[in-house]
């Protein structure tokens, strides 16, 4: 996701995202802060629990690197 997408877009995009490509994103995703993730987390819980964390986790990437510009 580019960082100028608006909240509205991501929720949109991510909505439409299965589980492998969830997986995907996460191990592709810049973070401040470790994704460590094991294959039984991202196969034991839901496609919405996880589509959750990875808004979140983008959204505090995102803040975190507006703070720090």
């Amino acid at each position: 996701m580019p960082p100028t997408a608006s909240i509205e877009e991501l929720l949109c995009t991510v909505a439409t995202w299965d589980r492998d490509q969830l997986i995907h994103h996460f191990s592709a995703q810049q973070s401040r802060f470790p994704i460590d993730f094991t294959p039984d987390f991202y196969q034991t819980q839901s496609v919405e629990r996880l589509r959750h964390i990875f808004v979140a986790m983008f959204v505090q990437n995102r803040q975190s690197n507006a703070m720090s510009a």
